[in-house]
């Protein structure tokens, strides 16, 4: 009866031949497909090309190495030969869990190749179990029960020791002995813990009589892997020491206490910050200035004034997203508009007023004389003025275009101021409603209608004062042509330019006080131009 492992595949026709009771474990191991990739050009693969070009029926009295015959012995076996451009690799394909097993065959002659498929073929596809091998020690019955590392150690070195003391030639001995002894006196310095051990006595015929336990030992190579029977190398070329224990070596640290290497003194400030990203920065920033509430002020003078386009590209990340909030005004009613915008309204006014503000102490400061250090006073250069100038028009020209654009967006705004009284008793219940609607619409279209757009028309009117200042009390040059361009940016800014049908209406106060703005500047310097008001 074969053994039940067999059975199956026998079921499954793997056998070479059925099994005898000689040899029962002869079958065929699972392998089901042998794939041959070879390159055509390498020069290493000629064997491979050789051997594949042998693939032919072969006479019978051939003995050249054949795929044929690994066909012909194999018949159970899927073989395929396929080109590539890659090495040359012979890779087995095994039923046992799909293993795959590949074998490089650059460099190797027809015969050699032969021989690694045929390994492939005999192998199960199995994964190798790697043993290792112990040494077995004889032990005394008195340590036999309980046995010691230490213990082991000296009876591997007494058998080590007694294998090493062979029967010299007599002539020879003496040399022997004072070679041994110049040895012992090299290796016993002072750095080392010797013990006290004897020569054996030879006698006369050359043959140690005695050994003493304590005597010269070879040196040993410990593994710390090892089990507690270690294994011992025993190196022919290396000189007999006396027995010496090894002192145990103490774990070294890093002297943490030298100036040199303090974590102040290991890396620049400088070179620290600038390393560190945008938000852990401003982390670092915020969290001083918690613990330093008296630095806040240090700070923020310490801040450069922020640049125009900054500014702007605040401005304009906060009007799309109030554009983006604002449904239709025909499909929707005004009570729902006003909930929809109130957060991004606040948002968008704040930082408008903010920006004013920023603006303005920027060119108070760009355009004031500063005391020199002889006590007088230095005015500032033409172009410095000119810059502050011309920013402050850009960014009121930009606030102006945006504030009317989101103006013509929103829904009807009230005239009437927020009220903080409720309707009357004697009104009726469905114009108390209608009144109650009118006053959180009002609240929310407060900010923008009476605060933002009265900063603005009044940021206006200090820049055209500052210009008149200028020309007329500064004595300052500017030319026709620039000047022309003011007056051309204001007329445009009081035009509208998305529905001039309804200038009447309550949705167009940015552009009536843009008119005001622009009549102002024609009455303040527009005989530099040539341009009058009319009335």
């Amino acid at each position: 009866m074969p053994s039940t492992h067999i059975i199956p595949r026998i079921l499954r026709r793997q056998l070479i031949s059925q099994p005898n009771p000689s040899n029962p474990e002869s079958f065929i191991l699972p392998i089901r497909k042998l794939l041959i990739e070879f390159n055509q050009q390498r020069g290493t693969q000629s064997g491979l090309r050789t051997f594949l070009s042998l693939s032919s029926p072969p006479p019978s009295s051939s003995k050249n190495p054949s795929l044929y015959q690994f066909v012909k012995d194999f018949p159970f076996v899927e073989f395929v030969v396929r080109p590539t451009g890659g090495s040359g690799i012979l890779k087995a394909f095994y039923l046992n869990n799909n293993r795959i097993k590949t074998i490089p065959v650059d460099g190797l002659d027809p015969n050699q190749i032969q021989n690694k498929i045929q390994l492939l073929l005999e192998s199960s596809g199995q994964k190798l179990n790697t043993y290792t091998r112990k040494n077995s020690i004889s032990v005394s019955s008195e340590n036999a029960q309980n046995p010691t590392r230490e213990d082991s150690r000296k009876r591997q070195l007494l058998s080590c020791k007694s294998s090493l003391w062979q029967p010299i030639p007599t002539g020879a001995r003496s040399a022997g002995i004072q070679d041994r002894r110049a040895s012992l006196s090299y290796w016993s310095k002072p750095h080392h813990h010797v013990n006290n051990c004897s020569e054996p006595d030879i006698s006369n015929d050359g043959t140690p009589s005695t050994i003493q336990t304590t005597c010269y030992h070879c040196t040993i190579k410990l593994n710390s892997k090892r089990s507690a029977s270690d294994e011992i190398e025993i190196h022919d070329h290396q000189i007999l020491k006396p027995c010496s224990a090894l002192p145990k070596r103490t774990k070294r640290s890093i002297n943490t206490n030298h100036p040199l290497i303090e974590p102040e003194h290991q890396i620049d400030l400088g070179t620290a910050l600038v390393s560190l990203t945008k938000n852990e920065l401003i982390g670092i920033l915020q969290g001083l200035i918690q613990q330093k509430p008296e630095l806040k002020q240090t700070v923020k003078n310490l801040l450069p004034p922020p640049s125009l386009e900054s500014i702007i590209n605040k401005v304009n990340e906060v009007e799309k997203l109030l554009i983006e909030s604002i449904p239709n005004k025909r499909m929707n009613r005004e009570e729902y508009i006003w909930n929809r915008v109130r957060v991004p309204l606040n948002t968008y006014v704040n930082d408008c007023l903010s920006s004013l503000e920023i603006s303005n102490k920027s060119i108070e400061n760009r355009c004031a004389s500063k005391p020199t250090s002889d006590g007088g006073i230095k005015s500032p250069e033409l172009s410095v003025i000119y810059g502050a100038v011309s920013d402050q028009l850009s960014l009121l020209s930009y606030l102006s275009h945006s504030i009317s654009k989101i103006e013509s967006l929103l829904p009807n705004l009230s005239t009437h101021q927020p009220s903080s009284s409720s309707s009357p008793s004697s009104t009726r219940p469905s114009h108390e409603h209608q009144e109650t609607g009118h006053d959180l619409n009002s609240n929310v279209s407060y900010p923008f209608q009476s605060m933002l757009i009265p900063s603005l028309f009044q940021n206006w009117k200090t820049f055209i004062e500052s210009i008149h200042k200028l020309i007329f009390i500064d004595r300052m040059i500017i030319s026709e042509s620039l000047i022309r361009k003011w007056f051309s940016l204001l007329d445009g800014l009081s035009s509208h330019p998305y529905n001039p049908e309804h200038l009447d209406s309550n949705n167009h106060i940015v552009q009536h006080l843009m008119m005001a703005v622009r009549d102002e500047a024609l009455s303040r310097f527009g005989t530099i131009v040539g341009l009058k008001l009319l009335f």
